[in-house]
């Protein structure tokens, strides 16, 4: 476990105008060991996209087993979606999607 990764929450914020913005605060910091599992790049709207999944996982915290969309991870420069967690014993294993646009 030698990454450092910043786990971040998104909440609504009304924007004064009847419709809403999304804000991301940290929620925690912590030390992961990072598998690359894909990467990928597509020619998308005239210009190149490079796409990247990977595995994050890190030491058992309480509340990792209700991550999902609602949260993504801060790494390497890169925000990573979160797509699935997995809980045992003692460690938490997440999927997160990047995008690099």
């Amino acid at each position: 476990m030698k990454e450092e990764i910043t786990i971040q929450s998104s909440t609504a914020t009304a924007d004064g105008q009847g419709g809403h913005t999304i804000l991301w605060a940290d929620v925690a910091t912590e030390w992961a060991k990072v598998t690359e599992l894909s990467y990928d790049r597509i020619l998308l709207d005239g210009g190149i996209k490079f796409n990247k999944a990977c595995q994050f996982e890190m030491r058992e915290r309480g509340d990792t087993y209700t991550m999902g969309g609602l949260y993504r991870i801060w790494w390497g420069g890169r925000v990573y979606t979160v797509y699935s967690v997995v809980t045992n014993d003692s460690r938490t294993t997440m999927s997160a999607y990047c995008v690099d646009l």
